[in-house]
């Protein structure tokens, strides 16, 4: 839609409302003053017909044609007058003067007829009204003054067949022109407009003088007729000048008013712009715009002075608001370069910033991971449904925290803590997404630092006695679900202590080490080989079988095996105990006592003391044995 200045509209809303009402007012003027020198006309007209009848009723009597010439050429002296016609009472001309007896008045004669129009002669918008019925007409005799209120008008065109009648001749043409004439007005017509011409019937009818008031008037009888012929020129023309008159009257008006208006719009619309303009000035940012409150007009002063507090308060709040944007922006750049590495994504999960820690953490620098999308770190090491679970929960809350296995650029698999949080709009849609990363590797290796300490024996690095009976009541539990038997065996080296006296502890933990070596190779993955104490292992054996003869075969099968390559001889590296002979070998014997389990209600700890009492069964029979618990 296009836009308009307020002058504009001052101008265009006062002009359209005077316009109209000059233009009603200048209609109502002319039309009026028009149908006045109408008026005027007819009415000079009928009083000229009326002095001339008068004069003219001696000359008619008595048929003196060069009085009546006299009479009709004195008429010519008045305005608008170009004919006249003077008939005796029989309807015969006596005088014609003027243009009825010129060349020009009729282009053709014009038929007498009964559908004429009756004409208020002191109305000329009504010179044309419909005609009374032939009823009405008057009989001759009677006064002129009886007929002035009706009047007929002539008829619209002529036939073409009365066109033939006119005669080549001019005088014969101008007799018949005549005759034309007193066929069309008369005391039932007595006012006829035609065209730029008006012809005006007056009877002449002779004044009785009374000798005797007692005497009995005769009836005054028509003697006479004159016929005023007057152009309507002179008036036509004094109405177009007063049309133009006035037309340049109205023009002069309206620039008149537009120049007023003009510059009385310019004390309210020049104001109003430069209040506009300050506004937009303000609503671009230069807080500091002011405009000066001196106007004549009230509404604008108050509006100027709350357009000054209004950018007053708004730069006191801009300053307000970009200290605290600063002091935010200070803290957010403190925290985003902190030690945890941090990511800034859009809604698509596109990498747009990362800080220098993120850098340390992964190897990728900003320029490698911006527009990367953010799991591009992904090692392979979780399934779809891990990072499906991942976005249900921060579609559903927000947020997600959590320990990911990452690839660093140097295609290390590495642990980090993350914490993801969505960022939306007030409308609830999301706009970006944050999550920091914490490298977590030494957390992780200490941690298994103290599982190892608390379930791991430290020179062996088998699991210890806490870890064993974790993973027997495990063993015990499976069991007892699949209907398998399960076996611990109890081991002990015989020949430790003679090694340990002869060249120390070092040497004995070198032992220790080998032997737990050779079980581990002697057993399957489900199976669990622990040092239980000093020079005591366990075995512990799962999912042998259903059948309990079978099940101890097995045992026995993986015993045998153990108790063979534990008493392979030993090359022992002497020199840990500064011993003369660097190599030494040893030969060790075990002795192993095994315990079967299955839908047992008993604890692990029973299970391991039947295993125990059958080791101690072993070496009494001999050591380098096996014995089952019965």
């Amino acid at each position: 839609m296009k836009n308009f200045r307020i002058r504009s509209y001052v101008v265009w809303l006062t002009l359209i409302p005077m316009l109209l009402m000059a233009v009603g007012l200048e209609a109502y003027f002319l039309h009026s003053r028009a149908a006045d020198l109408d008026r005027d006309l007819i009415e000079r007209g009928k009083l000229i017909a009326r002095q001339l009848a008068s004069s003219s009723e001696y000359g008619v009597i008595s048929n003196n044609h060069e009085y009546l010439r006299n009479i009709a050429q004195a008429t010519f002296d008045e305005q608008d007058v170009i004919g006249v016609v003077i008939l005796n009472a029989a309807s015969e001309s006596l005088i014609e003067v003027g243009s009825l007896v010129g060349s020009g008045t009729f282009a053709a004669p014009i038929k007498n007829t009964p559908e004429r129009n009756q004409i208020d002669p002191t109305n000329p918008d009504h010179l044309l009204q419909p005609s009374p019925s032939p009823s009405h007409r008057l009989e001759p005799g009677k006064t002129s003054t009886a007929l002035g209120a009706q009047h007929l008008g002539m008829v619209a065109s002529a036939t073409a067949a009365a066109s033939a009648v006119v005669s080549n001749h001019p005088a014969q043409a101008g007799q018949e022109r005549v005759a034309k004439v007193t066929e069309l007005v008369d005391l039932h017509s007595p006012i006829i407009n035609k065209g730029q011409n008006l012809w005006i019937y007056e009877a002449i009818i002779p004044v009785q003088v009374s000798l005797d008031e007692l005497e009995i008037k005769p009836e005054a009888q028509q003697v006479g007729a004159v016929i005023l012929e007057m152009s309507w020129a002179h008036t036509q023309r004094h109405k177009a000048q007063m049309l133009g008159w006035t037309i340049g009257a109205t023009m002069l008006f309206l620039a008149l008013t537009l120049w007023l208006v003009y510059c009385a719009s310019n004390r309210i619309t020049l104001p109003v712009r430069k209040l506009s303009e300050a506004v937009q000035q303000i609503g671009a940012g230069e807080l500091g715009t002011r405009v000066a409150a001196s106007y004549r007009i009230s509404e604008l002063n108050n509006l100027a002075y709350g357009i000054n507090a209004m950018a007053e308060k708004l730069q006191l709040e801009s300053a307000r608001l970009h200290q605290q944007v600063e002091e935010a922006t200070r803290i957010a750049a403190v925290a985003f370069e902190s030690n945890e590495g941090m990511i800034i994504t859009d809604a698509k999960g596109v990498i747009i910033r990362v800080n220098s820690a993120y850098t340390k953490i992964t190897g990728y620098t900003e320029s490698d991971a911006v527009g990367q999308e953010a799991g591009f770190l992904r090692s392979g090491e979780h399934d779809a449904n891990f990072y499906k679970a991942m976005w249900e929960s921060i579609t559903r809350t927000g947020s997600w925290h959590g320990e990911i296995l990452d690839k660093h650029k140097n295609g290390d698999i590495f642990p980090v803590w993350v914490n993801i949080t969505e960022v939306k709009k007030e409308d609830g849609k999301t706009t970006y997404f944050v999550a920091t990363y914490t490298d977590i590797t030494l957390r992780k290796a200490a941690e298994n630092e103290i599982r190892n300490l608390a379930y791991i024996d430290s020179l062996t690095h088998l699991p210890n006695r806490r870890l064993l009976l974790e993973r027997l009541s495990q063993a015990m539990a499976a069991s007892k679900r699949s209907g398998r038997y399960g076996a611990v065996m109890f081991l002990d080296l015989d020949n430790f202590k003679p090694l340990n006296d002869q060249f120390g502890h070092a040497v004995g933990d070198l032992l220790l080490i080998e032997v737990a070596r050779r079980l581990v190779r002697c057993v399957r993955e489900v199976d669990t080989v622990a040092r239980f104490a000093g020079d005591e292992f366990i075995v512990l054996l799962s999912e042998l079988g259903t059948d309990k003869a079978d099940s101890v075969t097995q045992a026995g099968i993986i015993a045998e095996k153990v108790r063979d390559t534990l008493a392979d001889p030993y090359v022992l590296d002497a020199a840990q105990n500064h011993a003369k002979d660097k190599m030494t070998i040893h030969h060790c014997t075990s002795s192993i006592g095994v315990a079967m389990f299955i839908d047992h209600e008993a604890d692990p700890e029973t299970v391991l003391k039947h295993a125990d009492l059958a080791m101690y069964k072993a070496k009494r029979e001999g050591r380098n044995t096996i014995r089952f618990d019965e």
